[in-house]
């Protein structure tokens, strides 16, 4: 288990179940916005640290505040 004041993971160590992540990251691309039938907006953003990449989905608001460069610290993730 990761908690809030544990160090990050790096992308390397991330497995499928894994939950309550501590993750620094930099957003490389962020996809075309896509609309659920619910009416939430999704994008998928390559992002990265020194060890990997990968693509994560970002929801509604928060999907819109990002750009490419900016650095992330994801907490409880």
């Amino acid at each position: 288990m990761n908690g809030v004041n544990d160090p990050p993971l790096f992308i390397k160590d991330i497995k499928p179940g894994l939950k309550n992540l501590n993750v620094v990251f930099i957003v490389l691309e962020i996809g075309r916005v896509t609309k659920t039938k619910d009416g939430h907006e999704v994008r998928s953003c390559k992002v990265a640290d020194k060890t990997g990449s990968i693509t994560i989905s970002v929801w509604d608001e928060i999907g819109g505040l990002i750009q490419p460069g900016d650095i992330i610290r994801l907490t409880r993730g």
